[in-house]
């Protein structure tokens, strides 16, 4: 049986996120944060190497040419640090079919390079202008071990956005198709126990009606509607959704809701 769909406007749908402030927060932050952090150390690295050419070492290294360059200069990046070690630049110049090309070489091998000074000869593969030293690992910021420790982080987020979704997916769907039917309440309470509920205060409803076949069904929904502590007490009847689907998914139904998508229900 096709129902037509109710309107669901977007402040009623953030009311829904609303009801889990505790996964709507964890999804913000644990998403949020290591993203920011990627993209912010994405861009310091981009500022910082922005100086030195990029080359692509495992080339150069398998099918490079050899040759021997000179080293005009040495020193550290100072604002670069790695377990307490700065990188070293190695300056050097060599020369192919009569033209010279100078470079630049950045290595965390201190030992190796504390041999060599300005003038020195030292081995190099290129390839066209571009080129490596051999004998040197090539210094590149551990990026990897950053997206590493932020991981755990973004997918615990990417966990809690996706619970968040089901919950509110599943209350549009009865929103949009439930069937209107009444239930008696049982109890109500306010949701408490959690820094979470103090941010987005909400009640719960226990309430129970029947189903078309005359089962019992018992069930809770949550609401952000304080107003019925004084509208409804227990043994009132209240306007439930009832999934069309399976009965026994069911929730209630928020006069506010309802006077604002015009459901025409209360």
């Amino acid at each position: 049986m096709n129902y037509q769909a109710r309107e669901v406007k977007r402040a009623t749908i953030f009311r829904l996120l609303k009801q889990k402030p505790g996964l709507l927060l964890a999804g913000s932050l644990l998403t949020g944060l290591p993203t920011f952090m990627i993209v912010l150390f994405a861009f310091v690295v981009s500022v910082m190497d922005a100086d030195f050419k990029k080359v692509d070492h495992e080339k150069i290294n398998l099918h490079g040419k050899v040759a021997s360059a000179a080293i005009t200069g040495i020193e550290e990046q100072t604002n670069v640090s790695v377990n307490n070690q700065h990188p070293i630049i190695i300056y050097y110049s060599y020369t192919v079919n009569d033209n010279t090309i100078n470079a630049t070489f950045r290595t965390l091998e201190s030992r190796k390079v504390s041999n060599l000074n300005t003038g020195d000869q030292i081995e190099i593969k290129y390839i066209g202008d571009e080129s490596i030293i051999t004998g040197l690992k090539p210094f590149r910021f551990p990026l990897e071990i950053v997206y590493l420790i932020l991981l755990p982080f973004l997918l615990a987020g990417i966990v809690s956005w996706v619970l968040l979704f089901f919950h509110v997916q599943k209350a549009l769907k009865l929103y949009r198709y439930g069937i209107v039917k009444e239930a008696e309440l049982i109890a109500l309470a306010s949701k408490s126990g959690s820094i979470f509920s103090a941010l987005a205060p909400s009640m719960i409803l226990h309430y129970k009606y029947e189903t078309s076949s005359g089962q019992k069904v018992f069930e809770k929904s949550t609401t952000n509607d304080y107003a019925i502590v004084n509208t409804v007490k227990p043994g009132d009847l209240l306007k439930i959704f009832i999934s069309p689907e399976n009965e026994k998914q069911s929730c209630y139904v928020p006069r506010l809701e309802s006077e604002y998508n015009n459901w025409k229900i209360y």
